[in-house]
């Protein structure tokens, strides 16, 4: 219990963390395996992007202050491990896909779908991948735009649809990961008392 206070008071530094390990998981790991497989547009935009879902996660329950974080964490990532850009683009690729899982939620709860956690309700799972898939489709049509001068005009679409795929597919696996380490924390926790 003494980890998740720690988290609870250093939120900021947790998000950054996190997000800094799983960007170097995905560039490292996960990018080099597809582009053996799938050629050279991993690079641009991978099939399993676990960076998301700590995006997601951590705007689901944070809210828009999350911000404080994951501007730095995405500004950080881009500078260690983007690719070049020009200025102002090499700006605006981590402030858009920072602030695209807060534009998800708070396009939900704009519509009336208010699926931040509170103590009142349980969590809405299926909202929260929605959210996950708004934010997702917000970041890949402007992440496509912006890194437009690297794109081959005829690959645009196949980009855009690996962003997509590869937003919400590192947001369920790191989802269902989640599930079954609450599991076997649950199963330690019983076993020691």
């Amino acid at each position: 219990m003494h980890l998740f206070r720690l988290i609870s008071r250093h939120w900021s530094g947790f998000v950054i963390t996190l997000y800094l390990a799983l960007f170097w998981v995905s560039i490292n790991v996960i990018f080099p395996l597809e582009a053996s497989v799938f050629g050279n547009l991993s690079g641009i935009a991978s099939i399993l992007f676990l960076p998301h879902a700590v995006r997601v996660l951590s705007a689901w329950l944070l809210g828009p202050k999350v911000l404080f974080a994951l501007i730095p964490a995405e500004i950080i990532a881009h500078s260690i491990w983007g690719l070049e850009f020009s200025f102002p683009v090499s700006v605006l690729i981590p402030v858009f896909s920072a602030i695209s899982p807060v534009v998800g939620f708070e396009t939900l709860r704009l519509l009336g779908y208010n699926v931040y956690p509170n103590s009142f309700t349980l969590p809405n799972w299926k909202g929260v991948i929605i959210a996950g898939i708004i934010a997702s489709l917000f970041n890949s049509f402007t992440g496509a735009f912006l890194k437009g001068e690297l794109i081959a005009s005829d690959q645009v679409y196949q980009v855009i649809i690996r962003f997509i795929v590869g937003d919400i597919a590192g947001l369920i696996f790191c989802m269902i990961l989640l599930v079954f380490i609450f599991r076997a924390l649950d199963k330690f926790t019983a076993s020691t008392h």
